[in-house]
């Protein structure tokens, strides 16, 4: 009989059993465990848990692989206000604990219409495909041509070739998950991913950031 534990963000640990099938766990800021979930996101209660129920996760949401490629990702490790293993670090900041898994999320904001962004890049083994995947959210009003939130992947082979790809991301005031997948006729030695605020004043909020090699898991 095996047991696989995955680590989803710092407060979900999904296990699955041969034997007994899967459930989630969810813990508390207080440490102790608050939910237990099914398969098919029922849940049960701890007498730990809030009684209004305003932080529980559905077990099929804000989902992190464990074979996620980027460092720090939830930006949950931080050095003088400022999220480690990312360039252009932007401030992190404490957000309510019912939105996300996470504790902090990275606020990229720009005082000047020209363009802010985050980036990270490390170097992949190989393979052709890659999904790059996060979850943003700002209260920024509708955005007019050349005014543009945004997310890009760039992938590097041996040969130092390069192959973008990028896609706007929506102002929500909730969270909402977007990706992109990257797909290259070479083996990539290297992946670049970036988010950013282009053209526009203001802020928004990222978190749980994710690469996987291949296709991913978000929509």
């Amino acid at each position: 009989n095996k047991i696989y534990l995955t680590q989803i963000g710092n407060r979900q640990v999904k296990v699955v059993d041969d034997f007994s099938g899967t459930q989630t766990y969810q813990f508390g800021k207080d440490g102790k465990l608050h939910y237990t979930f099914d398969e098919k996101g029922n849940y049960l209660k701890s007498d730990y848990a809030p009684a209004n129920d305003e932080n529980v996760y559905s077990s099929y949401d804000w989902s992190i692989s464990s074979q996620n490629l980027l460092k720090n990702g939830s930006f949950e490790e931080i050095t003088n206000g400022k999220s480690k293993e990312w360039t252009n670090s932007f401030n992190v900041e404490d957000i309510e604990s019912g939105e996300v898994l996470t504790d902090y999320a990275c606020r990229v904001s720009n005082t000047q219409p020209t363009t802010a962004l985050q980036s990270q890049t490390v170097n992949v083994d190989g393979g052709k495909n890659y999904t790059f995947s996060l979850y943003a959210k700002s209260a920024l009003s509708s955005l007019t041509d050349g005014d543009r939130l945004y997310m890009r992947i760039t992938a590097e082979d041996e040969d130092g070739n390069e192959t973008s790809k990028s896609r706007q991301i929506s102002p929500t005031e909730k969270f909402e998950q977007y990706s992109i997948t990257i797909s290259t006729e070479t083996e990539i030695s290297a992946i670049t991913v970036e988010f950013g605020l282009k053209n526009k004043t203001g802020d928004f909020y990222v978190n749980n950031a994710q690469l996987e090699k291949g296709y991913g898991t978000a929509p």
